[in-house]
């Protein structure tokens, strides 16, 4: 964050005398109010000093010159937002895409923690308690949350275009046109469909119930939309893909791939340029993360730059800037919204270390990062089976073992200094102790039919054996 007037050290809480010295250095120096509002340029203003008038008594203020406004320039929606984060002007339960992650040592995390540490002894806390504690250190109920809700910014129909003003990225326009705005509603419904019965199931990174319901309402994000499109494509019947129109599987992935690639980007350049459509679902970090996580699943070339490394690592990252990667326990998400994190979590820790394992990519997700508690058979929607459910949390589970393993034997600095047995003898009874808890449907044995072996234990099997 750069700060436009590093000489000034007025805080956005006004005096600090009250704060502790330490806590009032860092106010100073990283909170200010000059960090979130935009000063106009000299060359802005429409006068010069020579030109300022002096103050004059004697002339009614109706016939004084009325000084004329300094054009628009930029989107005082960003700094309205950090603003009413900073006063803590914000919605209690917040929605699951409008969160940012203020990490322990960031200024604002402190400047944060004091006003609650002030408010805490006002109400009668222990201040020794409270002082010299990080953010996320203390059980006391008084400390923030690491994760904060984003207020909602003034329109961007007011502050960038007019309120009747066609806007250039319209829902409608950005379908009409494009290769699933060609798709016939049952074709798109198949492949929806696909999706949700075969990809789904084995990575709950989105609820099927609000997915459908804003499919049939047309209000679901026109990039979530393609990279559904896309990833049922992957899994739908053959006839489905002739319906659509494409003389192969592959030539219809890599159509709706460009497609559901087109938007991710363009969304992006929109959001940066303050020009993005007002409507949440066209702007949703969540459904970036959801989408980014999808399209990881194709590969064009060798040396194709966004290949499935890079795209989950996008999706790891978009993730962690909201702050998936840490514990929601103690946030004022909606208990669904809690629940949809973790399973979106454990995904994408789940292909980290599969895509690790599998094709000698590095891992993305430091553990030490992390402290998201284990998915439990109560993170899933009513209508997920059982199946399912076990599914993901041993998968998550086996994919802290793989981790282990990963670390230990295929990273070149550990490489380079084997295993003692001690350490060998720990990551074989790590795998032994996950096999012995798996449930029996999804056991993997070597004589049975594979044909009447359920999928996900040929999955589990193929993961555990690569």
């Amino acid at each position: 964050m750069t700060l436009l007037n590093p000489s000034s050290t007025a805080s956005t809480s006004g005096d600090t005398t009250a704060v502790p010295k330490k806590r009032r250095d860092l106010v100073t120096r990283g909170v200010q109010k000059q960090d979130y509002v935009q000063e106009p340029a000299h060359d802005q203003v429409n006068c010069t000093t020579d030109t300022i008038p002096t103050e004059d008594t004697t002339t009614p203020d109706s016939h004084r010159p009325q000084p004329s406004q300094p054009p628009h320039t930029g989107t005082p929606f960003e700094a309205d937002q950090w603003t009413k984060i900073v006063t803590r002007d914000a919605a209690p339960v917040p929605e699951s895409g409008r969160i940012t992650y203020l990490g322990e040592s960031w200024n604002l995390s402190y400047f944060l923690q004091w006003k609650s540490h002030t408010g805490a002894v006002a109400n009668g806390a222990n201040a020794a308690t409270l002082d010299n504690a990080s953010p996320s250190s203390q059980s006391d109920g008084h400390s923030p949350s690491l994760h904060i809700p984003v207020p909602p910014s003034k329109s961007r129909s007011h502050d960038i275009l007019s309120a009747t003003a066609p806007r250039p990225y319209a829902h409608a326009s950005r379908t009409s046109s494009s290769v699933e705005g060609q798709l016939s509603q049952p074709v798109k419904r198949a492949l929806l469909d696909a999706y949700c019965r075969h990809h789904l199931t084995l990575y709950p990174v989105m609820s099927e119930t609000n997915l459908r319901a804003d499919f049939d309402a047309n209000t679901i994000s026109p990039l979530l939309l393609a990279a559904v499109l896309y990833a049922g494509a992957i899994h739908a019947p053959e006839p489905i893909i002739y319906r659509a129109g494409f003389e192969s599987r592959q030539a219809c992935l890599r159509k709706l791939y460009l497609r559901a690639k087109s938007l991710f980007f363009e969304e992006d350049e929109e959001d940066e340029e303050g020009s993005a459509s007002s409507n949440d679902k066209d702007n949703d970090p969540l459904a970036r993360v959801q989408a980014a996580f999808l399209l990881h699943h194709m590969w064009f070339r060798p040396n194709s730059t966004m290949d499935c490394w890079t795209w989950l690592g996008l999706a790891v990252r978009l993730a962690q800037n909201m702050g998936m990667h840490r514990s929601t326990a103690r946030s004022s998400l909606r208990d669904d919204d809690r629940k949809l994190w973790k399973r979106m979590w454990w995904s994408l820790y789940s292909r980290d270390s599969q895509l690790a394992s599998g094709v000698g990519k590095p891992l993305i997700i430091n553990d030490l990062d992390c402290d998201v508690e284990p998915l439990s058979m109560d993170d899933f929607e009513d209508h997920h089976g059982q199946e399912v459910r076990l599914f993901a949390i041993h998968q998550a589970r086996l994919a802290d073992v793989c981790k282990q393993v990963m670390s230990s034997r295929f990273v070149p600095r550990c490489a380079a200094q084997p295993l003692d047995n001690e350490q060998k003898a720990k990551l074989i009874n790590d795998l032994e102790a996950w096999k012995a808890t798996l449930p029996g449907s999804l056991m993997y044995h070597p004589n049975q039919d594979p044909e009447s072996t359920p999928f996900e234990a040929l999955l589990l099997e193929t993961v555990l054996r690569p």
